[in-house]
C-alpha cells in the first residue's frame, strides 16, 4: 500500500514538474517577445524643422524625403522608459529616455542588442539635426541644415549634406562624405575622414586618431596627437598644423598673402605646393630636426653649438609666408 501511495505522489510530482517548467518556458517566450517596442509614428512641421534627438544605446539613420513632416519607425531598446515625440513647425523633439540605473556606458554593445534601439528617421531636407547620445551610433544623409553631435562611444556618418557641422565624440570615428559648410570635428581614440567640396573653413582635431581630408576650403586647421594626416587641398589662404608622434603629408595651393604655421613633436612633413608658390620660408628645427629643400638650392644651416638648425629663403616676391617649427622631426618641401 506504501509503495502505491509513493508512486502516486512520484506522478504527482512529475506532473507539477513539467507545469512549472511550461509555465516558465511561456514566461520566457513572453518576456522575449515584449522585450523591445516597435514604433511609426509621423507628426507635421515645416520644410526647415530643428530636429533634437536624444537617446542612450543604438543606432540612428536620419534620412530626407520631401514631405513637411517627420517619420519615426524602428525598434525601441528593452530598457525603454518613454518614448518622446512631439513637434511643430519649428522644433521636433524626439527622445527615447531609459529606465534608471540602465543604459549607461555599454562599452561593449553587442553583448545585448535588445537594449539598443534601432530606428529610422524620415526628416525635410532642409533640417537641422541636434543629437546627443552616450552609447549611439549616427548616420544623416541629404540634409542641409547643419549638424550638431555630441557623443560618447559611437560613430558618426554624413553624406550628400551641407550647413554648419560641429561632431564631437569620443571612442568612435567621424566620416563624412560629399560635404559642404563649416566643419568643426573632433574625436578621442577614433579617426576622421572627410571629403569636403567648399571654401568654407574647416578645424579638424584627433587624440589616437587619423586624419585624411580632401578640401577647397580657403581656411584650415588641424591638430592630432598621435595620429597621422593627410590633406589634399585647393588653394588656401591660412593653414595651421599642430601635430605630435605622427606623419604628415599635405597637397596644396598657397595663394599670394596666405600663410602656413605648422609646429611638430616627433614627427615626418611632407608639404607638396601645387602652384608656383611665392613665399618667404621659415623653417626651424630643436633637438635634431631635418629638413629638405625641394623648392630652390638654398641649403639647411646649423648652429656651431647646439642642435638648432634652420632654413630661411624667399621664392619669388615672397607675398606669402611659410613658418614651420619641429622637435625632433623631418621637414620636406616639394612641387609638383
Amino acid at each position: 500500500m506504501a509503495t502505491d501511495l509513493t508512486e502516486v505522489n512520484m506522478n504527482k510530482i512529475q506532473q507539477l514538474l513539467k507545469v512549472t517548467i511550461l509555465g516558465l518556458t511561456v514566461l520566457t517566450l513572453t518576456q522575449s517577445a515584449f522585450a523591445q517596442e516597435r514604433v511609426a509614428q509621423t507628426i507635421s512641421t515645416s520644410q526647415q524643422p530643428w530636429i533634437k534627438i536624444t537617446h542612450i544605446n543604438g543606432d540612428i539613420e536620419v534620412k530626407t524625403w520631401a514631405n513637411a513632416e517627420v517619420k519615426v519607425t524602428g525598434t525601441l531598446g528593452e530598457n525603454t522608459e518613454e518614448f518622446i515625440f512631439k513637434g511643430d513647425d519649428k522644433r521636433v523633439t524626439i527622445e527615447v529616455k531609459a529606465k534608471k540605473n540602465k543604459g549607461w556606458f555599454n562599452w561593449d554593445r553587442s553583448y545585448d542588442e535588445t537594449a539598443n534601439d534601432d530606428l529610422v528617421i524620415l526628416v525635410p531636407v532642409g533640417s537641422e539635426i541636434n543629437y546627443d547620445s552616450i552609447n549611439g551610433n549616427l548616420a544623416v544623409a541629404g540634409t542641409s541644415g547643419g549638424v550638431d553631435v555630441d557623443v560618447i562611444n559611437g560613430k558618426i556618418e554624413v553624406e550628400d549634406a551641407s550647413g554648419r557641422m560641429r561632431i564631437n565624440t569620443v571612442n568612435g570615428p567621424i566620416r563624412m562624405d560629399n560635404t559642404t559648410g563649416e566643419l568643426d570635428l573632433g574625436t578621442v581614440n577614433g579617426s576622421i575622414k572627410v571629403q569636403h567640396n567648399s571654401s568654407d573653413d574647416v578645424n579638424l582635431e584627433t587624440v589616437n586618431g587619423d586624419i585624411k581630408l580632401t578640401s577647397q576650403a580657403l581656411d584650415v586647421n588641424v591638430e592630432t596627437v598621435n595620429g597621422d594626416i593627410k590633406l589634399a587641398l585647393g588653394e588656401v589662404e591660412r593653414l595651421n598644423i599642430d601635430t605630435v608622434n605622427s606623419k604628415v603629408a599635405v597637397t596644396l595651393a598657397l595663394l599670394a598673402n596666405g600663410k602656413i604655421d605648422a609646429t611638430s613633436v616627433d614627427a615626418n612633413m611632407h608639404f607638396t605646393f601645387t602652384n608656383d608658390v611665392a613665399a618667404r620660408f621659415e623653417l626651424e628645427g630643436h633637438a635634431g630636426g631635418k629638413f629638405s629643400n625641394n623648392l630652390t638650392d638654398d641649403q639647411t644651416e646649423k648652429a656651431k653649438y647646439g642642435p638648432g638648425r634652420w632654413l630661411n629663403f624667399t621664392t619669388h616676391n615672397g607675398s606669402a609666408k611659410v613658418s614651420i617649427e619641429t622637435v625632433s622631426g623631418r621637414v620636406t618641401l616639394d612641387k609638383q
